[in-house]
């Protein structure tokens, strides 16, 4: 329980902290730049012929003949429709929703994915940054022990353990 409240914590500090950050929005928002984001251009609509219509032809004949003869000169324009089954077209618009929604459905998994990815890069970047904050205040804080220490050196609560342990926090908190 404990456990879930820290991280909960920790969560809003980290997105607290990176909306004061414009850099780490900068970052987070690099995650979609990699990704094919769903457009309406892959959205294949049917317009009003293609909805009604499984196949439409039209075709055009000529016969050219001789000079002399009027009805060599044909000409011929044909049509040709076949029309959809009754309920067809529903379908077919029921089937390109379908896939418009799996293509939604896997861009947001990738784009979570990154986004994860990222979030978890970040996590170890303020962990690191903050234990290199910890290390620096303890090295200061050493720094100042050792100085209130050796201020003491000629009076009655001098202590050279105390001493020798300052200065192995201060060598250790440097070194780390």
């Amino acid at each position: 329980m404990i456990v879930k409240l820290v991280a909960i914590l920790f969560m809003s500090m980290l997105s607290f902290c990176a909306s004061s950050n414009t850099a780490m929005n900068q970052f987070l928002l690099a995650a979609q730049t990699g990704l094919n984001e769903p457009t309406e251009a892959n959205d294949t609509r049917m317009n009003v012929v293609s909805s009604f219509l499984e196949e439409a032809q039209f075709r055009f004949n000529a016969i050219e003949g001789n000079e002399f003869d009027a009805n060599a000169l044909e000409q011929s324009y044909e049509i040709r429709v076949k029309p959809k089954a009754w309920g067809q077209s529903e379908i077919e618009e029921n089937i390109l929703d379908l896939r418009s929604n799996q293509q939604n459905h896997h861009y947001n998994v990738a784009l979570n994915t990154a986004l994860k990815n990222r979030y978890l890069i970040l996590l170890s970047y303020l962990e690191q940054h903050n234990t290199t904050q910890y290390f620096f205040k303890l090295a200061n804080l050493a720094t100042q022990e050792i100085r209130l220490i050796r201020r003491e050196v000629m009076g009655e609560k001098f202590n050279t353990e105390k001493l020798l342990g300052a200065v192995e926090m201060f060598e250790q908190s440097k070194a780390l």
